[in-house]
């Protein structure tokens, strides 16, 4: 790379996490800790910005550039004494900086550093991934050799005058410090990392105090992976360039390697660990493997039973090895595997409130009361026994943490300490402890708030005004201020209390999504819209565990399918790249699963599971009942006992699928599973009009007051006759949860309420948020129309709709109306325009379904007949859920044409379809009530465990007689 200024008009680069701006900032500070030496701003181009040449593609991880950024920090505080003070850490600044550009590709990184205009800095740091090397590895290694050599000659331009460095030590690491390192909780790692710098610079440095540096910032950039800051990117670095200097200054030893291997794993890039550990056992020495490395080749390959080993030993290993135990599952996707393991792991390891972190992040609404309400008062009961290991480097008055579990006395705590650590004589500051409080009280008000919100249903403005001084000054306060807002407010409203909110200021973290998630795309922040914010902290992220894994969860099953076979670049033995291969890439995948493979993966239940899952979706049910009871014997995961139950009901062993339903609800409930499982066969029961039988298990799950539960036990009230009871629980889901559309489909379906009534509600509603001309208002309108029986009123409507947007269904929903209505002629010519003269839009299926309904109620005109077939092959040619849309279309055409006895078995059809929110089922509903047919008297088909289980039946017997059939063929001459 050219060595003069970067071109302006660059690839897409990644925005280095800054928490105030696009520049994060960095403090030099002289020995004496008086005043400032020199400050260093990193400026980035815009994520738009388009590149000069064919320099090489964007990449979209900024530890690559946190990298390069450390780099130049390490160069000042080894090679110049000088103090840093980091922006990403949210330490105080200097007015004079010096600036870094950093540019990240897929093939290298760019950097300029500058100061002022003079450009005293430039180059570029080439990576790659090869067999041989992670480009971490490549990038960490350019980056610590520059801030020995040019980075030091860069920082000389600024009048920083190099030290003599002490000769090297070889004492061993204080016996108090090493404790330290063991203990899982952030404040205990940062003073260990305090005190083992404030020694080098005492001593000078030894390969075990660059080992346990490496080890201390890879330990807090693990457990700080939730918190809404770059710091966790910040400290990852750090220990990958300290180690790599260990490497580099003692490249005959193992110290180096073993400690960059734990570094890497603690960062979830297990290959590039693997290697190192390889390297070190390569290496002639005599040294012992210290015991963190076996624990570490364990995290590796996500040993599920030899990490619960460890953390089971009782030793000063054991906070490290419940943490990794924890680990080896948290991102497999399994919500009750999750909580199961982390609630073991916080009884071994009860300080660590990094696993509570991770259990929330996945956590149901259950479980959410017990996560959001236990964080505060955990972490106070931490701080007060971790604060006093500063020792003299905190004031005294500090060292008793906060008088009680109140976030507004840890913010006051966090305060003090930040306001008192101006001139701090350590490194990091003790401003950072400070801002490591405040970071973390932060994330637990952040996950009560929208525990609150979208999990409770409940107005949070009180606990948002109380504890407003607690998050007002943060850089992502107004976001969490906005969750006073509910989903349904006026935008403008969003507008008001995020305008001011730079988009720059926020870092976008995997953890930001619930802050985000309910805010209007179209909000207008200070310098962007919310739009890009969500974008970004989806495109934003690194190879680093929690932000590819959070990624993978939610690709679509093509590129989950991809990201599983990159994996094995940089993840060979993650869960998650197994389940989404088995689930994704079964064909090309199976051939892996052979002895060897199941030895050392089989037994991991995230893993048995999806086997469970392939080997019951290709008919082999014994294999499928063996990984299932696999995984449920592991923890008490939904998904195993939910598809081991539905095993047994495809096998007609329905009384064993139910003592195994029994036996799922006398393990501890950590969602809402129990009451799903309640549920299921609750329907399940009512599917074969076991109504009485049915009744215990609706009772039961309504009893988790989800709106769901609710809902099975007055569908279960309703087919027992007993519609009072199940009318006021219909109310009583509409007042708690606010539902205005789920009560109005109920009242117009069953009349049990009255429908203009519920009408008005969900009227009144709809015209809070959008104009009277807008599609859902007009759609709200129209289908009102036909649950009032003016079927011409309604199909004039559709018709209105169907013109703006050449909207077949519309169209045809129009034509259908029209001829209950009488018209016959207009019926035909709307029927004729959505099957001949409207073209399938890009949206295909949705388009297709009616045009091609259309075109068979044309052949029925012609012919006389219905052709059952025919209509089937539409319905299923998209999904089952457009059978109801079908079979009303057919049926009021028969209608229409007084052809009654057929009209009412389709009408029929619809009206005991499962799908409620079909606009079709209140139509069909409304038109056997005028036919003087009792609508409320149907018997339903429910989503219980019989309906998959005959679908899942139908579909093997297809497949097997498709292979049949292809086989049939090719034996043919």
């Amino acid at each position: 790379m050219k060595t003069s200024c970067l071109p302006w008009k660059m690839c897409q680069v990644i925005h280095l996490a800054a928490m105030a701006s696009f520049a994060c900032y960095l403090l030099l500070v002289q020995t004496s800790w008086a005043e400032p030496i020199v400050g260093i701003t990193f400026e980035l181009p815009p994520l738009d910005a388009e590149p000069e040449d064919d320099e090489g593609s964007p990449d979209d991880d900024r530890l690559y550039m946190e990298i390069v950024r450390q780099a130049v920090l390490l160069a000042a505080r080894e090679s110049f004494a000088a103090a840093t003070r980091d922006e990403a850490l949210r330490e105080s600044l200097p007015d004079s900086t010096l600036s870094l550009l950093v540019a990240s590709y897929y093939a290298h990184i760019d950097y300029e550093l500058k100061d002022g205009d003079e450009v005293i800095a430039s180059g570029s740091i080439p990576y790659s991934y090869h067999a041989n090397r992670s480009g971490y590895e490549m990038a960490v290694q350019s980056a610590e050799e520059k801030s020995r050599i040019e980075f030091v000659e860069a920082l000389k331009q600024t009048g920083l005058e190099p030290i003599v460095a002490k000769p090297q030590n070889n004492e061993p690491i204080d016996g108090e410090i090493e404790d330290l390192l063991t203990r899982m909780d952030a404040e205990s790692q940062l003073a260990a990392i305090m005190r083992i710098h404030q020694a080098i610079r005492e001593q000078g440095e030894s390969p075990s105090q660059l080992t346990a540096l490496a080890r201390g910032y890879a330990n807090l950039s693990q457990l700080t992976v939730f918190l809404h800051s770059p710091m966790r990117r910040v400290f990852g670095a750090r220990a990958l360039l300290y180690a790599t200097r260990l490497i580099h200054l003692e490249p005959d030893s193992p110290e180096g390697l073993w400690a960059r291997a734990y570094a890497f794993t603690m960062l979830g890039l297990s290959k590039a660990s693997e290697r190192d550990l390889n390297a070190a056992e390569s290496l002639e020495s005599e040294l012992p493997e210290p015991p963190w490395v076996p624990i570490a080749k364990l995290s590796n390959f996500y040993d599920y039973d030899g990490l619960l080993e460890v953390a089971k030993a009782a030793d000063e290993w054991q906070e490290l090895g419940a943490l990794l135990w924890y680990r080896s599952v948290e991102f497999t996707g399994s919500e009750a595997l999750n909580l199961a393991t982390g609630r073991r792991a916080l009884s071994l390891a009860p300080r660590c409130i990094r696993v509570l972190h991770g259990m929330d992040h996945v956590a149901g609404v259950s479980y959410r009361h017990r996560t959001t309400s236990m964080s505060i008062p955990m972490y106070a009961e931490s701080l007060s026994r971790s604060l006093p290991e500063f020792g003299e480097l905190l004031p005294k008055e500090h060292h008793s943490g906060p008088a009680s579990p109140d976030p507004k006395l840890v913010a006051a705590l966090a305060s003090r300490i930040v306001e008192n650590s101006q001139d701090s004589p350590t490194e990091p500051s003790l401003e950072v402890l400070g801002r490591l409080i405040e970071e973390t009280n932060f994330l637990h008000l952040q996950q009560r708030v929208t525990f609150m919100r979208d999990s409770l249903s409940v107005d949070t403005e009180d606990f948002l005004d109380e504890y407003l001084p607690v998050y007002v000054s943060h850089p992502m306060g107004p976001l969490l201020n906005a969750c006073r807002l509910r989903a349904r407010h006026n935008p403008a409203a969003y507008q008001e209390l995020l305008g001011d909110l730079e988009l720059d200021a926020c870092d976008y973290l995997s953890t930001t999504h619930r802050l985000v998630r309910r805010v209007p795309p179209n909000t207008k922040l200070k310098n962007s819209t919310a739009k890009e914010l969500k974008d970004r902290s989806w495109q934003l992220m690194s190879l680093e565990e929690i932000g590819r894994s959070y990624k993978l969860r939610r690709m679509s099953p093509e590129w989950q399918a991809k990201v599983g076979g990159w994996m094995a670049g940089f993840q060979p033995h993650a869960p998650q790249r197994f389940v989404a291969l088995i689930k994704h890439k079964w064909e090309q995948f199976q051939h892996s699963v052979n002895d060897e493979f199941l030895e050392r993966y089989g037994d991991h239940p995230a893993i048995a599971l999806q086997l469970g899952k392939r080997y019951d979706a290709i008919g082999e049910w014994d294999k499928a009942e063996e990984f299932y009871r696999v995984a449920a014997d592991a923890a008490p995961e939904w998904d195993s006992y939910y598809f081991l139950v539905l095993l047994y009901f495809k096998q007609d062993r329905q009384d064993e699928g139910i003592e195994v339903a029994e036996e799922f609800l006398n393990h501890e409930d950590y969602g809402l599973d129990h009451a799903k499982m309640n549920s299921y066969i609750a329907y399940t029961l009512m599917d074969q009009q076991k109504y009485d039988d049915a009744l215990p298990w609706a009772e039961r799950t309504a009893s988790s007051y989800s709106g769901w539960g609710l809902e099975c036990l007055a569908e279960c009230y309703e087919r027992m006759g007993r519609v009072q009871e199940s009318a006021q629980l219909q109310q009583a889901i509409h007042d708690r949860y606010d539902q205005p559309e789920q009560y109005y489909r109920y009242a117009a379906r069953t009349q049990n309420i009255d429908p203009q009534e519920a009408y008005e509600e969900l009227l009144a509603r709809l015209l809070e948020v959008h104009p009277e001309d807008h599609a859902e208002v007009r759609e709200a309108a129209a289908r009102h129309l036909g649950v009032l029986g003016d079927w011409a009123g309604a199909s004039h409507a559709y018709e209105e709709m169907s013109d703006a947007d050449a909207d077949p269904y519309r169209c045809l929903m129009a034509g259908v109306l029209a001829g209950l209505a009488g018209d016959q002629q207009r019926r035909d010519e709307l029927i004729r325009k959505a099957a001949e003269d409207l073209e399938p839009s890009e949206e295909g299926d949705y388009a297709k379904t009616p045009i091609q309904t259309a075109q068979a109620i044309v052949a029925i005109r012609e012919s006389g007949t219905v052709d059952e077939q025919a209509l089937a092959n539409i319905a299923d040619d998209v999904w089952h859920y457009a059978h109801p849309n079908v079979h009303f279309f057919v049926g009021g055409y028969l209608d229409s044409e007084e052809r009654r006895s057929e009209a009412v078995e389709f009408y029929k059809r619809v009206a005991t379809s499962p799908y409620r929110i079909k606009t079709t089922l209140l139509f069909a509903t409304q038109r056997l009530r005028e036919l003087d047919e009792d609508a409320t008297d149907m018997h339903y088909r429910y989503n219980g465990f019989v309906a998959p289980a005959v679908a899942a039946i139908k579909e093997l017997e297809r497949r097997k007689q498709a292979e049949a059939d292809e086989e049939q063929v090719e034996q043919q001459p």
